[in-house]
Parts: structure tokens; sequence; C-alpha cells
């Protein structure tokens, strides 16, 4: 059985672009964005809730230097667990 939320890139062309597949259905996906710091996410901060139904999201506002993004899945009833993190490395 597939994972019910799989965040499944992370480009940073232009702004990183998150994408992930909504297995579950689930009515909203709340993103949330750290720094990275070594081999390490700090500071989790709610970034963006989008409609269950988007796939995608670009970070128009990323953070000067490496950054974490980890998303989870809301239905009217609670939110699942947050995704493994993704990164982006700092721009050059």
């Amino acid at each position: 059985m597939a994972a019910a939320l799989v965040l499944s890139g992370c480009e940073s062309d232009g702004g990183p672009t998150l994408t992930w597949q909504n297995n579950a259905q689930y009515s909203t996906v709340e993103i949330e964005r750290a720094s990275r710091v070594g081999d390490e996410c700090r500071m989790w901060h709610p970034l963006a809730t989008m409609p269950g139904n988007l796939t995608s999201y670009r970070d128009v506002h990323p953070l000067k230097g490496p950054a974490c993004y980890r998303l989870r899945g809301c239905t009217t009833t609670g939110c699942s667990a947050f995704t493994e993190p993704s990164w982006k490395r700092a721009s050059r």
C-alpha cells in the first residue's frame, strides 16, 4: 500500500518547489519550513496550507541558506504525522 502523503521533490530553480502525492485524499496539506544546520532541521515554522487537490508549492520567499521542508495532510477529523524532511541547498 502506498504511503498516505509522499513528499517527492524539492527543486531549487526560481525558489524551491515542493511536489507530493496525496494518496489519502486529504482535504488540506500543511507545509512547514526550518533552517538546516549541518544534518539537522531547526525551528519549524508554518509556511502554507494548501487545498488537498494541489500537489505542488513554490516557496517564493526562500531562506538565504539551506532549508528543510515537511508536510502533513489534514481532514476534518485531524492531521497525519509530518513527512520526513526534504531540503534544498543554499543558492549560489
